[in-house]
């Protein structure tokens, strides 16, 4: 009886250590990808013309979109909302970005380029701190005479 109830416990404590393990990968995997993601914008903006070619941020949107699925299957809810914030945002700023090049006068849109950049700069900055909160937290504990304990 007593073996069977280790054995449960012990079974118990590797789940919770594996989707520990698989959250931090997929917080980790995301703030990666969302580095670079800020880094080539800001490299952008800061040179105040597109990117080179209109697919040099597409790699890395296809990194991030996959840490994000990642993301919310192992994350806090919180997390995944702050995620999808930061992926839309970027989303807006490519969009416009890469429409420079349709409209007449694209010098004059820049300031519209730049607004967005900055949003997507403020959620890039919420979904770090979500990370951050993220992989601070340790796993959950089952057993109630181990709350508290860490």
């Amino acid at each position: 009886m007593a073996a069977g109830v280790t054995q449960r416990a012990t079974r118990s404590r590797e789940r919770d250590h594996r989707l520990w393990e698989r959250r931090i990968d997929a917080v980790e995997e995301t703030y990666q990808a969302y580095k670079a993601l800020a880094s080539a914008r800001r490299s952008a903006v800061s040179q105040r013309e597109r990117p080179p070619d209109e697919t040099s941020s597409w790699p890395l949107r296809e990194e991030a979109k996959a840490a994000g699925v990642k993301l919310a299957l192992y994350g806090a809810l919180e997390t995944s909302v702050a995620f999808e914030e930061a992926f839309n945002a970027w989303a807006k700023w490519y969009m416009e970005i890469l429409g420079l090049d349709v409209y007449e006068g694209a010098q004059d849109r820049w300031p519209l380029v730049e607004e967005k950049a900055k949003k997507a700069d403020a959620a890039d900055q919420k979904l770090f701190e979500a990370l951050h909160l993220e992989a601070s937290l340790r796993p959950h504990r089952r057993w109630p005479w181990s709350r508290g304990r860490h």
